[in-house]
């Protein structure tokens, strides 16, 4: 099934918040070619939280909410995204991050080892060869504050330290990013909300990334 099929089979929701809504939290899929031969397609799954105001998120999260970045810049380059400030906030902005990880590799194209892990905030904010093609958003929850703290505490808590592998199902030690992913929901709470179409194909969901498997300090 091609990814412009797939898309129509499954419509997307609006990635915005409705006139009630000051907070959402979204599943979304990203498409990503593995040698690029058909059938060996690879789905990313991530988390996109919005918010109606990231100021909300202090003091605990302070430095995080400034990762938040305005959805009318989302796709634009790094020098011109316009990225949360509270002192220059203004009424009916939307702001925007997502949680999710890589491999090493992924992240830094200099890197010869798949190698850890790696949470990455932002990864999907444009579309490349390394974080691939949003293909799917779906919502998972709206006006739930304490689901958004507890997705950001883990992503906080988490140290990179996990062993990376493409299929975690195949291996007694080794997670991926939508291990992580699923991880973050089941943190949160979110997990019983999240409905993933069966033909994605996402290797590592059902090996959830929990913070009690970090290696000890």
């Amino acid at each position: 099934m091609t990814t412009n099929k797939m898309a129509n089979k499954y419509p997307s929701d609006n990635v915005a918040l409705e006139e009630n809504e000051k907070s959402a939290v979204y599943m979304a899929v990203n498409h990503v070619d593995i040698l690029h031969i058909e059938g060996m397609e690879f789905y990313h799954l991530f988390v996109i939280i919005l918010l109606e105001n990231p100021a909300v998120l202090e003091p605990d999260f302070k430095e995080r909410a400034s990762l938040f970045y305005d959805v009318r810049t989302r796709d634009l380059s790094e020098e011109e995204v316009s990225y949360f400030d509270k002192s220059k906030w203004k009424k009916n902005s939307l702001w925007e991050t997502t949680i999710s990880a890589s491999s090493e590799c992924a992240y830094d194209t200099s890197a010869d080892k798949l190698g850890n892990l790696t949470k990455v905030p932002n990864f999907d904010r444009i579309d490349n060869n390394k974080s691939g093609k949003r293909v799917y958003v779906k919502k998972i929850s709206a006006n739930d504050m304490e689901a958004i703290k507890r997705i950001l505490e883990y992503e906080q808590k988490y140290d990179n330290s996990l062993k990376y592998t493409l299929i975690p199902e195949a291996s007694k030690s080794g997670f991926n990013s939508n291990s992580y992913f699923r991880g973050a929901l089941e943190y949160a709470g979110l997990i019983d909300s999240l409905e993933v179409p069966s033909c994605f194909k996402s290797p590592g969901l059902s090996k959830a990334v929990s913070l009690n498997d970090l290696r000890p300090r």
